[in-house]
């Protein structure tokens, strides 16, 4: 529960109905469980239920009850106020497993009124392994990455968020370039190209960086076939 002040009696009812929520969420981190840390939900009535790996690690050993105020957390303002999916800035998570990304949804009653929101934890990490890795061929010197809203590099092997200009190659051209929001391509003035596309929903950016004698590689193939 949110609170101490909220009473089992008071929301049995409510409790009974959402026990079917099990059924809904285990297809989902079944399907995606290489992906999915946790997916959990919050009403507007105190309840909270929680579908997490490392639940164990949060209970208490007596196994008394555990109070939490979500109603103060980015994630349940951030859905509520906005009325849409929401992605919550990377963040550092507190069980130290590395950087963490929250995406959150509000969910209303048959009448349209706010009634909690639904979230899903992803580790970057394994946002990288699934996602963000790509099979880029024969392009050995390609690096993906993603950058966030605040223009922070997204590291899969990183225990905080770094600066983008901590990205070898990176100089005020390419930044400049990232930071419009837009698909396209520049070069550094260390050799390297810049390709990148934005991330709409979460506002990021994805880039790859190759090395310019990996970009030469079809058109110096071609040379030869042409001569």
């Amino acid at each position: 529960f949110a609170s101490e002040k909220i009473k089992l009696e008071d929301v049995k009812d409510e409790l009974a109905l959402l026990g079917n929520m099990e059924a809904a969420f285990r297809p989902v981190t079944s399907e995606y469980n290489d992906l999915i840390t946790s997916i959990y939900f919050g009403t507007e009535s105190g309840i909270m239920v929680s579908y997490d790996k490392s639940a164990d690690i949060a209970a208490k050993e007596d196994g008394s009850e555990i109070y939490y105020d979500y109603f103060e957390t980015d994630w349940y303002k951030q859905a509520r106020d906005n009325d849409k999916v929401t992605f919550i800035d990377v963040y550092e998570d507190s069980y130290g497993k590395g950087l963490m990304v929250t995406c959150a949804a509000p969910f209303k009653d048959k009448k349209g009124r706010f009634a909690g929101v639904v979230c899903m934890d992803i580790l970057i990490s394994n946002l990288y392994k699934d996602v963000v890795n790509i099979e880029l061929e024969e392009a050995t010197t390609a690096y993906p990455f993603m950058v966030d809203k605040k223009d922070d590099l997204i590291s899969p092997d990183s225990e905080k968020e770094e600066s983008l200009e901590s990205t070898d190659g990176v100089d005020e051209s390419v930044t400049r370039a990232i930071d419009l929001k837009e698909a396209g391509m520049t070069k550094s003035k260390d050799g390297y190209y810049f390709f990148y596309s934005p991330v709409v929903l979460p506002g990021w950016m994805y880039c790859i960086r190759v090395a310019e004698a990996e970009v030469m590689k079809p058109v110096q193939r071609m040379d030869k076939m042409i001569y």
